[in-house]
């Protein structure tokens, strides 16, 4: 015997279904699907290299730090910054240098007065800027003595203008034209032949090297009166006498008293000293008779920076 539900019993029946998947909590219709975990890559983060290159000269060199004279910074999108002094870390492998196989500071073989070109990468800026030489390549520079009058002092740099003139530097013309900026961070400073403090109108005569206007001393003799200057090259040397230029404008002076700075080291002899060496001599003129106190010579053992040259 078959038996037909009534429509009301499949209703509720149905109705009921419907109230008992409501009441059920939702961890149970959890509990037949687990949801797989999402695998979530992270990006790595591009980190952007800024790139600086520079050159000058070096006035220290310590541990894997260096101070460089800079004659020009570059970095790139920042522009371009003249004759300042920056501090670069060099990294490991940066410079070429002798000591393979023992450790080394990362700035060995770096040469006070050098002329230096790095090149690296730049991260912050203002005081924060931090520059890390990767590449470092260094080239002898010779001693010579920049003329000229202090016109502004700040802090450890000064700037001079250019002496009437020339120094021992053949290429002074094209060097300096508006003025010179002069790191004295590391030099001793004399005033009138006493120690003392640089100032603006003092007349200079600054033992060091330079790369064109940017120069790092070594040495800076300072006077409140400019003295008188013979430069030149010399023709000739009997005994204690040196004989500057030829012919009618020669001028014989005698140095037998008069302290030597040789290639920038001083306490030197003229028995090195032969024709052709070129001289800067300062002293002072009275009643037409010049008396010499102080002689800059360079000869041709000048190939290095102050305290890296030798007399012969």
């Amino acid at each position: 015997m078959s038996v037909t539900p009534r429509p009301g019993l499949v209703a509720l029946a149905t109705a009921g279904s419907l109230l008992l998947l409501a009441s059920a909590p939702a961890s149970a219709l959890a509990a037949g699907h687990v949801a797989k975990p999402k695998h979530v890559v992270a990006k790595p983060k591009h980190v952007k290299v800024v790139h600086f290159n520079a050159h000058g000269t070096v006035v220290s060199a310590s541990g894997s730090t260096a101070v460089v004279m800079a004659r020009t910074v570059l970095v790139q999108h920042k522009g371009v910054r003249h004759n300042v002094a920056i501090t670069v870390t060099v990294a490991p492998g940066a410079l070429k240098h002798t000591g393979h196989g023992r450790k080394v500071p990362t700035t060995a073989g770096l040469v006070v007065g050098n002329q230096v070109e790095v090149s690296g990468s730049e991260a912050g800026s203002g005081d924060t800027e931090v520059l890390t030489v990767t590449r470092a390549v260094q080239h002898a520079q010779v001693a010579h003595v920049f003329l000229g009058k202090v016109i502004a002092v700040n802090g450890t740099t000064i700037k001079v203008s250019k002496g009437a003139e020339a120094s021992d530097d053949q290429d002074e013309n094209d060097n300096g034209l508006h003025g010179f900026v002069v790191d004295v961070s590391k030099a001793t400073i004399t005033v009138d032949g006493a120690a003392g403090t640089l100032a603006v109108g003092q007349t200079v005569a600054i033992l060091g090297e330079g790369d064109h206007d940017a120069v790092v001393a070594a040495s800076v003799y300072a006077f409140t009166v400019a003295p008188t200057l013979l430069t030149g090259k010399i023709s000739a040397v009997t005994g204690s006498q040196v004989t500057i230029g030829d012919e009618e404008d020669a001028v014989t002076v005698d140095l037998a008293s008069t302290p030597l700075v040789i290639n920038g080291n001083t306490g030197g002899a003229l028995t090195s000293v032969a024709a052709g060496a070129k001289v800067v001599i300062l002293g002072t003129t009275t009643a037409g008779v010049f008396t010499p106190s102080l002689a800059f010579i360079f000869n041709g053992a000048d190939k290095h920076p102050v305290g890296h040259n030798h007399d012969d």
